[in-house]
């Protein structure tokens, strides 16, 4: 996959240019995930939709003092991104929990693993008897953002909260999450559901 090869050959250049550790760079690329670019030269694959995620940060966190690689197109910034559907943030977790289920067990263990993994989603979009998201903290593990993300979410943004009509920035950690919570049903942002679906139509149409 060559979004791979770019994608480490791009967190190489900044580490180099900033004097982090490439590991560094992937986690703040991927939103948190401290194994990513580990990950990444060890062979592991990403979906295309998580490459073109971190390719666009790196793009529009690039130093301005370092020269863009040569050969490597330039993605659009984190602004100009459509926000993850519902099937897309779901498709993510599952990627997520797959990554910490390879490190963890051996390939004659994979269906056990698969079992896990799919306990481990529903669990992470489980409702409790108040219609709230149960287990946040699974949420935020699974899409790899900081409890912190969610906590500011439904501050800002759940049904009568600080920022009432007000968006996250497309792309951003925030838009995935408020996604994630739309599409699990909880309570706390059912008025998002129909603004969603109307800001991803019109960024697709833009």
């Amino acid at each position: 996959m060559e979004q791979i090869s770019h994608i480490k050959c791009l967190i190489e250049e900044v580490a180099t240019g900033t004097q982090r550790s490439p590991a560094t760079i992937g986690r703040l690329a991927s939103g948190g995930d401290g194994r990513m670019y580990a990950r990444l030269v060890a062979g592991h694959d990403i979906t295309t939709r998580r490459a073109e995620r971190i390719l666009r940060w790196l793009s529009s966190h690039w130093p301005a003092d370092l020269p863009w690689p040569d050969g490597i197109a330039r993605p659009a910034s984190d602004e100009d991104a459509a926000p993850a559907t519902p099937d897309e943030v779901l498709a993510q977790v599952e990627e997520a929990l797959a990554a910490r289920s390879h490190a963890r067990w051996r390939q004659n263990d994979m269906v056990a693993a698969a079992g896990h993994e799919r306990r481990a989603i529903t669990a992470a979009l489980t409702l409790g008897a108040d219609g709230q998201l149960l287990a946040p903290a699974a949420l935020a593990r699974v899409l790899g953002v900081d409890i912190q993300v969610y906590r500011d979410v439904c501050h800002r943004y759940r049904d009568g909260g600080a920022m009432p009509g007000s968006w996250p920035r497309r792309g951003s950690q925030a838009d995935e999450m408020l996604a994630a919570l739309a599409a699990s049903g909880d309570a706390r942002f059912r008025g998002r559901v129909q603004g969603l679906a109307l800001r991803r139509a019109v960024g697709r149409a833009a």
